[in-house]
């Protein structure tokens, strides 16, 4: 790591690994939650480097995959749970492991691989269908060159009885209800339950959601 000093990096490193081995693909970012950004080396295996806040970095993880062969790596967040997962494909053997992050602890086994018979490149996530959740494209060598798998999406729907789409169900869903009192017709915004009548099922229905979204 070289400082930046005024614009301008310094000539000799302020901190380093301490590793000769070589690495492929790095990533930053902030793994535990802290406020500070670490790092991750594609070494044979992967190593996690947590920020010490002093301007150094100390090795905290290293992954344990069944082979090794790292060439390129990433940090998102893959669950949606707010943190950082890892991702790494290896260009020796086809895989690619997720490391899932678990309040700021990655596993040490991969949670979820993807072994191909040809050697990867590059991989990279994004969310190809508009559905807000990330998808995940990996890059090979031979064909086909491109494999993408789509995110099992959670539904963001809203609950039943949340009228407003706020999370919760409150005073203002169970008032959207009594304004469309008497309502008849798939346009009512109080019909809850989807008969086509504002009523008193749909005032049951938000009072049995109350303060949550199950």
């Amino acid at each position: 790591m070289y400082k930046n000093n005024n614009g301008t990096p310094s000539s000799l490193p302020v901190w380093n690994s301490g590793l000769t081995s070589g690495a492929r693909g790095a990533a930053i970012g902030d793994v535990n939650s802290d406020g500070l950004l670490d790092l991750v080396f594609g070494y044979d295996p992967t190593r996690l480097y947590i920020n010490d806040g002093n301007g150094g970095f100390v090795h905290t993880w290293t992954a344990n995959p069944p082979f090794n062969g790292v060439q390129e790596l990433m940090l998102v967040d893959v669950d949606g749970d707010g943190d950082l997962d890892l991702i790494e494909t290896h260009f020796s053997d086809g895989r690619t492991h997720i490391y899932l992050n678990n309040n700021g602890t990655l596993s040490t086994t991969p949670d979820w691989t993807y072994d191909s018979p040809r050697v990867s490149n590059a991989v990279y996530f994004g969310d190809l269908n508009n559905d807000g959740c990330p998808d995940l494209v990996i890059g090979y060598s031979g064909e086909p060159s491109i494999v993408v798998f789509y995110a099992e999406c959670a539904s963001t729907s809203p609950c039943q009885g949340d009228i407003d789409s706020s999370g919760t169900v409150d005073v203002n869903d169970l008032l959207a209800v009594i304004s469309d009192w008497g309502c008849s017709g798939a346009s009512c915004q109080g019909d809850v339950t989807g008969d086509d009548v504002v009523g008193v099922d749909d005032l049951l229905a938000v009072i049995a959601a109350w303060g949550a979204c199950p």
